[in-house]
């Protein structure tokens, strides 16, 4: 991990020299190793301690998600967090005429409460919509004494049917988790800084793509082992472990948005 944070130092401070090499004369060029850098940075800076790949692995492990949905959850990331990390210090550095060091604070503080905040409703609600699951556990409890008695095998029909996670459970916690800031944003602002809007947007759009490749691959990852584990759970005793798990996932999710939010409203810096 110490290598990665020095790997990372060296990676940033190579990131923004190339800003200007993009917006001078090395063309094309130029503008291309900036974009792979930004791209490997983006790949890489998920991998240290952080909120979003514990934030989408508690969630993957809470929900039965379909292995789409994984790919699908990079995807939306990505252009969410594109978006957020360009828009919002374009209103705050251009319409509201803060400085530089004005927008770094704002975003850091303000996006993280405000994501942070949803993440946190999204978690309690997701809790209270599985303790409603509690009497299907009942069922198939009642199930697997019929399915003994008669000699029927009711397991593959009903552990193997994944209903695709609703849009309505998906998309808010997807838009909440890209919201949380990066150093994207400070990338951005140190390229308005020098006017160098083309290779700001580039290495935004770069680093995105390049966290929600590693975030797909987490997401993924979690999907299989929760796959299999519940393909191991034959009988209620093993239905109440998969549950509890899921449950436990969500706690851990809402402390560790109270972990965030603590730091989105503690002293800056």
């Amino acid at each position: 991990m110490d290598a990665l944070i020095v790997l990372l130092k060296s990676l940033y401070s190579t990131l923004y020299h190339s800003l200007r090499d993009a917006q001078g004369t090395g063309g094309w060029t130029a503008l291309a190793v900036m974009s792979g850098l930004s791209f490997a940075y983006g790949v890489l800076h998920i991998l240290l301690p952080g909120h979003q790949k514990a934030v989408i692995s508690a969630y993957f492990l809470s929900e039965n998600a379909r292995y789409g949905q994984g790919f699908l959850v990079g995807l939306l990331f990505a252009v969410i967090h594109a978006i957020s990390a360009i828009v919002l210090p374009l209103i705050l550095r251009l319409v509201l005429k803060m400085t530089m060091s004005g927008v770094t604070q704002f975003t850091g503080r303000q996006m993280q409460l405000f994501a942070v905040v949803g993440i946190m409703l999204m978690a309690v609600l997701l809790f209270a919509w599985k303790l409603r699951e509690i009497p299907e556990l009942r069922r198939r409890a009642h199930l697997v004494r019929v399915r003994r008695q008669l000699g029927f095998d009711l397991h593959d029909r009903l552990e193997t049917a994944y209903e695709p996670i609703p849009w309505k459970r998906l998309l808010p916690f997807v838009f909440f988790a890209a919201l949380l800031p990066c150093p994207d944003t400070i990338i951005f602002m140190a390229s308005l800084a020098i006017g160098a809007w083309g290779p700001g947007l580039a290495a935004v759009a770069s680093m995105s793509l390049g966290m929600a490749l590693t975030l797909t691959i987490i997401a993924l990852v979690v999907i299989v082992s929760k796959r299999s584990g519940r393909a191991l759970a034959r009988g209620s005793h093993g239905w109440v472990g998969v549950f509890t798990i899921e449950m436990a996932a969500l706690v851990v999710l809402v402390l560790f948005a109270l972990l965030l939010l603590g730091g989105a409203t503690g002293p800056y810096g």
